[in-house]
């Protein structure tokens, strides 16, 4: 996810110094790439903010099912919780007495 955010985080940076640059060749279609451009960046950021909330909500989702999960089967957490515990200790039981 940090990757996604520096790859957008570098689109919207370089497609502002391209807007800047665009700016200075001081043409008539230079208003016409401006505002296309304009346009564009606007989309990308109006999806990302889309995109964010996908996630934000997804998130919330995942928090309630799992907190209806274990508030209807708290015994299953509690048996699934020594089981790996038990498991974990006897794998590391296994490895230091191998050395």
């Amino acid at each position: 996810m940090a990757r996604k955010n520096n790859d957008a985080s570098e689109l919207k940076s370089r497609l502002s110094e391209i807007l800047n640059e665009v700016e200075e060749l001081g043409s008539d279609e230079v208003g016409v790439v401006r505002d296309t451009l304009d346009e564009y960046l606007k989309r990308f950021s109006d999806r990302a903010n889309e995109m964010k909330q996908d996630v934000q909500n997804k998130a919330i989702d995942v928090e309630k099912q799992t907190d209806e999960y274990v508030g209807e089967h708290p015994w299953h957490l509690a048996v699934y919780s020594i089981a790996i515990g038990v498991l974990m200790g006897l794998l590391l039981t296994k490895s230091s007495s191998k050395k």
